[in-house]
């Protein structure tokens, strides 16, 4: 998966945004070091559909096989809703060598993914942009709202995904900031 190239003419960009889409490593860890304890609000988790570039990811190539599970997050930190994230893997996945999966509950993925760091493949970040007329940004319009009370920030959303392979098995993880974020500098304590 190559990664899209961030331009300062692509749709409503926030430079402060540039540093996130690029960072490697556990986002949790940076969103941590930045704000503080990370908290994990659970929005959805079990059967859904993959998205087109989701598939493309995860290696399903028949309609049929789009069927996956689905965990969706909202991630806290400094007492703030900062990043909304969705992962998907096939079903096969899920009940194999990502089963641990579906006991995270409200622990940050990142718990599944860094642990045994030699054990799991990283694709390069690739990052889009998702218009506010997008249903997956008027989803996570909604889920935002629910879990966080307050209403999506700017117009749009700016996401990084990246897929994790292990024994064969994929998993993709999205991870969506708002296009006018309140994310601070990695790397730096901000309160």
């Amino acid at each position: 998966m190559k990664p899209r190239p961030l331009r300062p003419s692509s749709p409503p960009f926030a430079s402060a945004l540039r540093p996130w889409l690029r960072v490697g490593g556990s986002l949790t860890a940076h969103l941590g070091a930045a704000y503080g304890p990370v908290t994990v609000r659970r929005r959805h988790q079990g059967h859904g559909w993959a998205a087109a570039a989701e598939a493309v990811d995860l290696g399903l190539h028949r309609p049929a096989s789009r069927a996956v599970h689905v965990r969706e997050v909202l991630l806290f930190a400094g007492d703030q809703a900062r990043v909304f994230a969705r992962t998907v893997l096939s079903p096969g996945a899920s009940r194999t060598v990502w089963r641990a999966i579906r006991g995270l509950g409200s622990r940050p993925l990142a718990d599944l993914l860094f642990q045994q760091p030699h054990r799991v493949r990283r694709s390069a970040l690739s990052a889009v942009y998702h218009g506010p007329a997008e249903p997956f940004t008027r989803h996570v319009a909604r889920e935002w709202r629910a879990a966080s009370g307050t209403t999506l920030p700017g117009r749009g959303l700016w996401a990084r995904a990246s897929v994790f392979e292990r024994r064969g098995y994929r998993l993709r993880v999205m991870e969506c900031f708002p296009a006018r974020s309140s994310v601070g500098q990695v790397g730096r304590r901000f309160r």
